[in-house]
C-alpha cells in the first residue's frame, strides 16, 4: 500500500530525515515510533505532501505521490491531526461532512449520499449520539473520535493519525486505540505516530521505529520492540516485562522500587 524509498528531507542545513525506506502492507496497522527529533512527523507531512522539497520516493498503491494534485491526495491519505479546535462551533455531523470535500464540486454542494456516507461512519464509530452536539464542546476522546469518522468520510485507501491519544486520559486512549484496530481489521491501511511504546506493542500489526540517524528497526512489533531496540532510544532507562503473556514496557525505576520482578515476570 504505502512504500517510501530513500526519502530524505532537510530545513535549511538541518537534516532531519536520512534515506528512510518502509514498506506498509495493504489492510495493517503500522505504528511509526521513536523519540522527539527523530523526523516522525516531518515523515508525515512528506507523506501527506504537506512536505514537497524532499528527495527520494513516496508511492501509494503503485502511484508516485509527488504526482498528484492536492484533491488527488486527499482522496488517497485521509489525515487525523493530533488536536483539532475550530474557531467556530460546527456540530459534530457537519465536522464529519466535512470529510466529504474533495469530492464536492460545481455549484452543487453536499448529497444525500455524502451525507449518508458521513452518517454511516458516525455509526461505524459508534458516536451517532453526538451528531447535534457542537464539536467545541465534546471531550477531547469525542473529538478524537469524530475526527475518525471524519477520516472515514473521506473514503480513502490509508488513514494517517499524529498521536491520536496524546492528549487523552488513560480509558479514552485504548477506547480511541480499540477503533483504529477495528478499522484496520476492517481492511483500511493505517499509520499511527505515537510516543508509547506499549501502544506499538499492544495494537500493531507492523512496526516502524526511528532513532536520531533513521530507520533502527521495521517489521513485526514483537520482534522490533526489543530489549535491544529500547536501550538504543533510552540508555537503559526502561525494560520489558510480562503480564501474563503481555509485553509492557516499564521505567527502569519503577521496576527497581516495586519489588515486584522476578525471572522478568510481574508477580
Amino acid at each position: 500500500m504505502l512504500t517510501v524509498s530513500d526519502l530524505s528531507f532537510s530545513y535549511g542545513h538541518t537534516r532531519v530525515l536520512s534515506n528512510i525506506s518502509m514498506h506498509v502492507e495493504k489492510g495493517a496497522l503500522c505504528g511509526l515510533f521513536g523519540p522527539n527529533g527523530s523526523g516522525k512527523t516531518t515523515l508525515f507531512k512528506c507523506c501527506l505532501q504537506l512536505l514537497r522539497h524532499y528527495q527520494g520516493a513516496i508511492r501509494i498503491e503503485g502511484r508516485d505521490i509527488s504526482q498528484l494534485r492536492v484533491e488527488e491526495v486527499a482522496k488517497v491519505i485521509s489525515y487525523v491531526p493530533q488536536e483539532h479546535r475550530p474557531p467556530f462551533p460546527y456540530l459534530a455531523s457537519e465536522v464529519v461532512l466535512m470529510g466529504r470535500s474533495p469530492y464536492l464540486g460545481g455549484i452543487f454542494g453536499l448529497s444525500k449520499k455524502d451525507e449518508y456516507i458521513a452518517s454511516d461512519a458516525m455509526n461505524l464509530i459508534g458516536i451517532s449520539e453526538l451528531a447535534d452536539i457542537p464539536y467545541t464542546t465534546l471531550s477531547g476522546g469525542q473529538r478524537q473520535m469524530v475526527l475518525i469518522a471524519r477520516a472515514l468520510a473521506q473514503k480513502t485507501q490509508a488513514i494517517f493519525l499524529d498521536e491520536p491519544t496524546a492528549a487523552l486520559d488513560y480509558q479514552n486512549q485504548h477506547l480511541v486505540w480499540k477503533v483504529i484496530r477495528d478499522i484496520a481489521e476492517d481492511g483500511m491501511t493505517v499509520l499511527a505516530c505515537t510516543h508509547n511504546p506499549n501502544h506499538v506493542s499492544w495494537y500493531c500489526d507492523h512496526a516502524v521505529v526511528l532513532g536520531r540517524n533513521g530507520i533502527i528497526g521495521t517489521g513485526d512489533p514483537k520482534t522490533v520492540m526489543s530489549q535491544d531496540m529500547l536501550n538504543q532510544l533510552y540508555c537503559g532507562s526502561c525494560a520489558i516485562r510480562n503480564l501474563e503473556g503481555i509485553p509492557l514496557i516499564l521505567p527502569q525505576d519503577v521496576i527497581c522500587r516495586s519489588g515486584m520482578v522476578k525471572n522478568g515476570d510481574i508477580m
